[in-house]
């Protein structure tokens, strides 16, 4: 009898920790990919930045008083595209949206974002709204 509830007891914790680790592995999958926490955009920073950095110094400077940036992250679906840039700006002007998270039109932007994130000095992430980008401001 103790042989039987023994093995229930060990076949029931097996379960309950497979669908624990099933469960985080969901939660872990799912805040990657949505980038919560910035844990995606933190990871790529950390192995990628001078790849990044390069792409965008090496692009021509902007006449129009825009920021040198490049394509960054994105997502989307029947044409409900949201799109992230990576933003170089050598004044940190962004420095002041990124602490405060507030959505707005800032200097050296073409359009109004959702959200500016701080990757580093003079480094950002800049959030569009959904069917807006740097080319478009919808």
């Amino acid at each position: 009898m103790k042989t039987k509830h023994r093995k229930f007891r060990i076949v029931l914790l097996f379960g309950l920790l497979t669908a624990s680790g099933l469960l985080s592995l969901g939660a872990l999958t799912i805040a990657w990919n949505f980038d919560y926490f910035g844990l995606h955009s933190r990871t790529r920073w950390l192995f990628h930045s001078k790849l990044y950095k390069a792409r965008v110094l090496s692009e021509p400077s902007q006449q129009n008083g825009l920021l040198k940036h490049a394509e960054w992250d994105g997502w989307g679906f029947a044409g409900s595209d949201t799109t992230i840039h990576l933003v170089f700006d050598p004044t940190d002007v962004l420095a002041t949206p990124s602490r405060t998270a507030a959505p707005g039109k800032y200097p050296g932007l073409p359009c109004e974002v959702a959200r500016v994130k701080r990757l580093e000095q003079h480094w950002y992430t800049v959030m569009f709204y959904t069917q807006t980008d740097w080319n478009y401001c919808g």
